[in-house]
């Protein structure tokens, strides 16, 4: 056949229809109505770019979804096991074990783009492939793009099909934000913070320390002699955290020019290793392209991230050792932003502890707390957690590293509902990233949002993210239905509960948390069928894991369900989840972390 073009943006979509241009196309995607020898086929692997081509070229149907697997396992969770046992057995030195997880995200999404794309040019079998600027995500790809355009250039050098490149400025804007940040992260580094000593070392994330401002109050209240560590702090976060009344301190104010010096010699004795040219992946070592193309990736990572990698194992060598701190509390590990820190207590033999940060309930494999002990919200949050045995090394976490606490993040939530059925039903809608296959996510938010928004109830959708999800294909969205669909972001979630009448969540803690509203929500999952919370039973949610679920039982629940009703069932659910009691009392973590203090 002819030409295949790959786009992901609306500005793709029109740039390769001023340039490349378009056949009609048949409705449907048979060979025998494909004419093979004229024509161009449109790939969009995002909604902004669908919805465009869907607009500007008659009769044309996205190929994408014939291609995805509607397994979630398959299109997610196989790839990550043999990719993360390579990455460990290949990057062998000590300090590698902080990017291993990174890098093996990196190569679970590169192999399932190869795959998708060997199907689709099988398929095909096209003459030429075009696609745009091959952009680098840092860190995990799958979180802030794909790695489809990038393993059809490289399958297309191997295939020996022709390729074209197309450059378009559409970028700039993200490389534009990326330069800011670094700028305001450089001036926020001018201005200095003093570490006083003390005995308990508490490094959290800037997004989790503004959910714990009761957790805050309660540890100043038992007299623990706590420091309290953050990163990252955008101008907004720096004054709603004043507001808490607590002193904190942040990593970036605690770099000198000592510490990037010794940070340098890290750096350069990595480089000099070349790991990248002994890495040995076996599916794609005689694949001379796509070998290089991980090689590149290994190298990067390196070069770019152990500058600050470096500087953090020193940093948190001197706080450790220099502050007589007794206990280091993490919420993200093994997240590399701690993992640096987790290190240093161990060398100094200061004892570690993690404290549940969200559920560990997806199915993929996830990366193990390393610190001493782990502290789970309750019991029900445990056995949810020892139910999944998808792990990075094959193995679950040790039950005796498991303490049972409670969730230190606030729970407080005004429980109010409508005296009558409103005009319109306002839902909100609790994302989260996946690590499916793309395609699945976006196929089935689109069948969700066009069934809502396209039936006979007045229904208006406010789009709630995770702190770091791409935007794109919602933004598609709204931009689609401007009148009924709109983002909410920028409150509060707890305003954002108080303001629905309804709460859809896919898999997302904040879902569970909506709970406590005691209002009519929804579990969103027919990614992998699975009711991993167990909120539909006893009608607690209902859930939406099939095609018959969303097709013939979500608008009948919305149309019969009482909005004026709140259930209790629901906010006990909840409660047990979190680990919370009537009274609220934060006793079990406060006991926990004094055991510690003075050891």
């Amino acid at each position: 056949m002819g030409t295949l073009i790959i786009v992901s943006t609306e500005e793709e979509a029109r740039t390769a229809l001023s340039l490349v241009g378009n056949n009609r196309f048949p409705r449907s995607f048979g060979r025998g109505s494909l004419i093979f020898a004229q024509n161009k086929i449109y790939l969009a692997i995002s909604l902004e770019a669908e919805f465009y081509l869907e607009k500007n070229i008659p009769g044309w149907k996205n190929p994408l979804y014939k291609f995805i697997s509607k397994d979630g396992y398959s299109g997610g969770a196989k790839y990550f096991i043999d990719n993360f046992k390579i990455v460990y057995s290949e990057l062998g030195n000590e300090y590698y074990k902080y990017v291993r997880d990174r890098i093996g995200f990196f190569l679970q999404d590169f192999e399932r783009s190869y795959d998708f794309g060997e199907k689709v040019i099988n398929y095909f079998k096209p003459k030429k492939i075009i696609t745009f600027g091959l952009e680098d995500y840092p860190g995990y790809s799958i979180n802030n793009g794909t790695l489809i355009p990038h393993a059809f250039f490289l399958l297309s050098r191997k295939k020996n099909i022709k390729y074209r490149k197309i450059s378009i400025n559409s970028r700039r804007e993200f490389k534009l934000r990326q330069s800011v940040g670094n700028i305001y992260k450089f001036l926020n580094g001018l201005k200095r913070n003093k570490i006083r000593n003390g005995k308990i070392l508490m490094l959290i994330p800037p997004s989790k320390f503004l959910e714990m401002e009761e957790f805050i109050s309660d540890i100043k209240k038992s007299g623990l002699d706590v420091i309290f560590l953050t990163y990252g702090l955008t101008f907004s976060q720096r004054k709603v955290l004043k507001s808490f009344t607590c002193e904190f301190w942040e990593k970036e104010r605690l770099y000198d020019k000592e510490i990037w010096e010794e940070s340098k010699i890290i750096e350069s004795h990595l480089i000099k290793e070349h790991a990248w040219n002994k890495f040995s992946h076996p599916r794609f070592d005689e694949d001379k392209f796509a070998s290089k193309f991980i090689k590149a990736k290994i190298s990067q990572v390196i070069r770019n991230e152990f500058r600050e990698i470096g500087a953090d194992i020193i940093l948190a060598r001197k706080i450790i050792t220099g502050s007589g701190i007794n206990l280091l509390v993490t919420f993200t590990d093994p997240d590399t932003k701690c993992l640096t820190f987790i290190s240093g207590a161990k060398e100094a033999g200061v004892e570690t502890i993690s404290i549940e940060h969200g559920g560990s309930l997806a199915p993929i494999p996830y990366p193990l707390p390393l610190s001493n002990k782990h502290i789970l919200w309750s019991k029900k949050t445990s056995e949810l957690f020892f139910s999944n045995f998808y792990t990075n090394d094959g193995r679950p976490l040790g039950k005796k590293k498991v303490l049972i606490g409670e969730s230190p993040f606030d729970t407080n939530i005004e429980v109010n509902s409508k005296s009558q059925k409103p005009d319109k039903i306002k839902i909100l809608f609790l994302a989260t990233i996946h690590y499916f296959d793309p395609g699945l996510t976006i196929y089935w938010e689109k069948r969700l949002f066009s069934l809502l928004l396209n039936s006979d109830i007045n229904v208006e959708i406010s789009i709630r993210l995770h702190p770091f999800q791409n935007r794109r294909n919602f933004t598609a969205l709204v931009n689609k239905y401007p009148q009924k669909c709109k983002f909410s972001d920028f409150n509060s979630l707890n305003e954002a509960l108080k303001d629905a009448d309804v709460i859809i969540f896919e898999n997302t803690t904040a879902g569970v948390y909506s709970l406590l509203s005691g209002k009519p929500t929804v579990f969103f999952n027919p990614y992998n069928k699975t009711d991993m919370f167990g909120v539909g039973k006893f009608d607690r949610s209902f859930s939406v894991l099939s095609e018959n679920d969303l097709q013939l039982g979500l608008v009948a629940f919305l149309k019969e369900t009482r909005l004026d009703f709140v259930s209790r069932d629901k906010i006990r659910f909840a409660k047990e989840y979190f680990g919370k009691g009537n009274v609220r009392k934060l006793n079990k973590l406060i006991n926990i972390l004094r055991t510690y203090e003075n050891k």
